[in-house]
């Protein structure tokens, strides 16, 4: 922060309603984050950079405008809930397949387009 303040050991942040349109790159610096909300927003896009966040266990980002995930989200093997449904989200990164403890994934609504296999 511009205070000079530390956040390195920050464990939770709550960003929900706050009407953020971005979030800041150096978001993916606080190693110790657990849990990240930021729910109802006005979100577009999430940081790159956010599976480097090794020690997240909850990430919260429904009610925005995200169009996709970031790419390298399963990096942040911690992770076992993700909520991002009232998105405009398509698809999935394959990352995610690697959450070996993820536990919940609400996706709905979002624009997911059947499968092949689920139109036969």
């Amino acid at each position: 922060p511009a205070g000079g303040g530390s956040l390195s050991t920050l464990l939770q942040l709550e960003l929900s309603g706050s009407k953020l349109q971005s979030l800041p790159d150096s978001l993916c610096d606080l190693a110790c984050l657990r849990s990240l909300r930021a729910s109802d927003c006005r979100l577009a896009a999430l940081p790159e950079g956010l599976g480097r966040l090794r020690a997240l266990q909850a990430l919260r980002v429904d009610g925005n405008r995200l169009t996709r995930l970031p790419e390298r989200l399963g990096d942040a093997s911690l992770l076992a809930e993700v909520w991002a449904g009232g998105n405009l989200l398509d698809c999935l990164p394959a990352s995610v397949g690697l959450l070996s403890g993820l536990h919940t994934l609400g996706l709905s609504p979002n624009r997911f387009a059947p499968s092949a296999r689920d139109s036969s």
